[in-house]
């Protein structure tokens, strides 16, 4: 489930909307033992990977294979927020940040859980099991007119870095993407799938107007949502010992 950013005033919340129509958030294919004809349990995928996103107006999640996302589409910027879900608290998220200079929030409804620069705040946000995830803020080619967010985390998120880590002059923003297949992954133990993406052709003179007036739009959310929120400080936290945490 997806959440808009939220602004406190007092001790009161008003939801803010932000710009992007969905946020497409990447769910890894499934695999299971599947017995064959002389019944041997062999390791299979039974699930494609796809994108989840909650519709906000209908109020459903719903699941789009990669065969169903944009066929080509432009990125507009990046930011970087938290999410996941706490046994003790539920659900939990933050605002975008759009650089590493700046602080993450992380809250669950009107409690701040963490905030501080991510360098610092990384290792009690990972110990209890939340994640970083890189939103990729696009428009389609073919229907320019929206932004759409496609929200990657953990090997998704490494999988774009890997595509994109020569790239020194961020050539990526003047390109079109789309996606390219599905890569199955394994550490051994547990099996997964990321997707994989290809650079195309440069942006049209067109595609570059749109993008200019989606990063607008967002820049202008960005720094309305920084200025109005007044998040209070949270209680000072215990940090694992480093020696204890699982990475």
């Amino acid at each position: 489930m997806f959440f808009d950013d939220i602004e406190k005033k007092g001790s009161a919340t008003s939801w803010m909307k932000h710009p992007t129509t969905g946020w497409y958030d990447w769910k890894s294919a499934k695999f299971g033992l599947v017995k064959d004809a002389k019944w041997k349990a062999n390791k299979e995928k039974i699930e494609d990977g796809c994108f989840k996103v909650w519709d906000r107006d209908a109020w459903v999640e719903k699941t789009f294979a990669l065969k169903d996302m944009p066929k080509e589409f432009v990125v507009i910027s990046e930011s970087w927020n938290v999410k996941g879900y706490l046994q003790t608290k539920g659900w939990v998220w933050g605002p975008e940040i759009y650089d590493f200079s700046e602080p993450i929030t992380v809250l669950s409804w009107n409690e701040v859980l963490y905030k501080g620069l991510w360098k610092d705040i990384k290792p009690e946000v990972t110990w209890v099991g939340l994640k970083l995830f890189r939103n990729l803020h696009c428009f389609d080619v073919k229907n320019p007119e929206e932004i759409f967010t496609i929200c990657l985390k953990s090997s998704a998120s490494w999988e774009w870095w890997e595509t994109f880590k020569d790239d020194k002059a961020f050539a990526f923003l003047s390109k079109k993407i789309s996606f390219w297949d599905e890569k199955e992954l394994s550490t051994g133990s547990t099996d997964y799938s990321v997707p994989t993406f290809k650079i195309g052709d440069d942006m049209s003179e067109e595609d570059r107007e749109w993008r200019n007036k989606h990063m607008q739009e967002l820049r202008e959310y960005h720094e309305a949502s920084s200025k109005q929120s007044a998040w209070e400080e949270p209680a000072t936290k215990e940090v694992p010992p480093v020696d204890e945490l699982p990475f």
